[in-house]
């Protein structure tokens, strides 16, 4: 019961942010910060991602922050669990939107990087 909707090049995405349920980062690619999934942790959704991300993001939590799949078996178990408990899929939304606070908001974080990149 997963659907898709390629919508084509968007001037902004704030409202499919807005009305998702899940952001689902498949990508295999081991090498930085995925912007997307950082832009998705801003919008307080919970995100699926492939285990090479972490690279990327060791400071999020899996299972608290974000949730890594790595096979289709794993996926498929991740989006049961949220269907059957929603509380589930809040909490790990909330805890997304709390890591970017953390971690990501450039409004509380911007003197920290530039600081340590002057050392």
């Amino acid at each position: 019961n997963i659907r898709t909707v390629f919508l084509g090049p968007l001037d902004s995405l704030d409202h499919e942010f807005q009305n998702a349920d899940i952001f689902f980062s498949p990508i295999v690619y081991p090498v930085g910060v995925r912007t997307r999934i950082v832009t998705a942790l801003s919008y307080g959704m919970p995100v699926l991602a492939d285990p090479s991300a972490s690279l990327g993001l060791p400071e999020l939590a899996d299972g608290r922050d974000i949730l890594y799949c790595k096979t289709p078996e794993q996926i498929g178990f991740a989006l049961r669990q949220f269907h059957q408990k929603p509380l589930q899929l809040k909490e790990l939304g909330f805890n997304a939107r709390m890591a970017w606070e953390a971690f990501y908001n450039p409004e509380k974080n911007i003197a920290d990087i530039l600081h340590h990149f002057a050392s």
